[in-house]
């Protein structure tokens, strides 16, 4: 249609695999009904109730113009996913001067010992291992801006030849290694060594046309950026991962190691909260995936979401049959997931869910306190979607469906593998209420 542990009171709720129970206070109209006694024990409620199932519609679909600057940290490597297939994530991002108008000493007295880029780690998702790093100078006649719009599928063209040393492309990629600086232990980061005619290309520009280091536009201009990616070959299923960076860190840069006229210098070029990045996002969808994309009707069975490419979507159609002068005292839903512990491709800790605007609208309304908690141990995230429900009763919302994704959507590799109401796995979703009608 559209491109935290709930405590419970026995016997209070439904679910949309069993019943609904809603409890009449004694100021209430009273609605008597046979079916369903012995449901709820007579000690527990005040009146007995309307008895109601509900079914659950699962499916999923695809998302674009997902925003690329709208990101924590930079996004790096891929990996080959079982069920969803390749991923592979590259990173522009622009480099800025410390300081304008530096003074690099007289061109033949430098000597370029060596140039180094290191990206200090946030974290990761899949598995550690060697992955294959290329860099390249951005060309083009575009820079980039801090204050545009970029998506996951924009791209810059590269020019040039690779700048990483030969020999060093081949990097571990391990978000918890330790890292030297000299003898001097230091965050743990990447440290990519790169061409010394990159220092050499700075060293001559800076001598020939000053203009270009007076001011960070001026050097955007001569100097777009760089874009760093991995090429990896062919990976098999489960192999690989995707590893986060902190660019905006001190220690994020690429720094020049030089001598001029003998004295040993540094020089480092920034990426600052000044310096537009942007993750580029490639997912090479899977045949399962785009099934259940292309017929919804295969979600009843399973469904999916996964950062940044498609949204899981749980209909409720019951919902529009509640009493629109209803009070909603608590609903959540119980969502089982397809995972195992200590596998590498992980659903993570929290869960975001949103609703359409409406029938014709598919920007979200999100409210930020309704987040899915992930229980390791049963497999499954639990959600408080009460105040949703709430607004969808009373008519404020659309009875469109809930949206679920993983919270970090736009800056993750997080995905999800949700079991469907007709699941041939023992836990299925549920979704359980209690109201009052008055």
């Amino acid at each position: 249609m559209h491109n935290s542990t709930l405590t419970w009171r026995k016997g209070w709720f439904l679910s949309a695999t069993f019943l609904l129970v809603v409890f009449i206070t004694v100021s209430c109209k009273k609605k008597e009904h046979q079916l369903g006694e012995g449901v709820v024990d007579d000690s527990e409620i005040l009146t007995s109730g309307v008895i109601d199932t509900f079914s659950l519609q699962t499916s999923t679909f695809t998302v674009t113009d997902i925003k690329a600057n709208d990101r924590i940290f930079g996004m790096l490597g891929s990996y080959e996913d079982p069920i969803f297939g390749g991923v592979n994530n590259e990173i522009y991002t622009q480099l800025r001067l410390p300081n304008t108008s530096p003074s690099f000493g007289n061109l033949n007295d430098i000597v370029v010992d060596s140039v180094v880029l290191s990206m200090v780690y946030a974290g990761k998702y899949g598995n550690n291992g060697d992955q294959t790093i290329e860099v390249y100078e951005i060309g083009g006649t575009e820079r980039l801006y801090i204050d545009s719009t970029y998506y996951t599928y924009t791209t810059f063209p590269e020019t040039g030849s690779n700048l990483v040393v030969p020999g060093n492309e081949v990097q571990y990629l391990d978000p918890l290694t330790v890292s030297y600086i000299d003898t001097n232990i230091v965050e743990p980061q990447l440290r990519i060594r790169l061409d010394t005619n990159f220092a050499w290309q700075l060293f001559n520009e800076s001598a020939n046309n000053p203009a270009s280091f007076e001011s960070n536009d001026n050097f955007v201009e001569f100097f777009k950026g760089i874009k760093i990616k991995t090429v990896n070959g062919s990976q098999q299923p489960g192999e690989g991962g995707i590893f986060y960076f902190n660019m905006t860190d001190t220690d994020t840069k690429v720094t020049i190691f030089y001598k001029s006229a003998g004295e040993v210098r540094t020089y480092d070029l920034v990426i600052n909260s000044s310096a537009p990045y942007i993750n580029h996002t490639d997912i090479s969808q899977s045949a399962q995936v785009q099934s259940v994309i292309n017929n919804p009707a295969l979600g009843q069975k399973e469904f999916y979401t996964q950062s940044p490419r498609t949204r899981a979507l749980l209909k409720i159609p019951g919902l529009s049959s509640i009493p629109s002068n209803s009070v909603i005292h608590s609903a959540s839903l119980e969502l089982p997931v397809q995972y195992q512990t200590n596998q590498p491709f992980e659903p993570g800790l929290n869960l975001r869910v949103a609703l359409f605007t409406s029938s014709t609208d598919s920007s979200l309304i999100s409210d930020l306190s309704t987040v899915g908690l992930f229980d390791v141990s049963g497999k499954k995230f639990t959600v408080d979607i009460t105040n949703y429900v709430q607004r969808i009763v009373s008519g404020e919302f659309e009875n469109t469906g809930f949206v679920l994704s993983p919270s970090l959507f736009s800056n993750s590799a997080d995905r999800i593998v949700f079991n469907g109401p007709e699941t041939v796995n023992k836990e299925k979703p549920s979704f359980k209420i209690i109201y009052t009608e008055f």
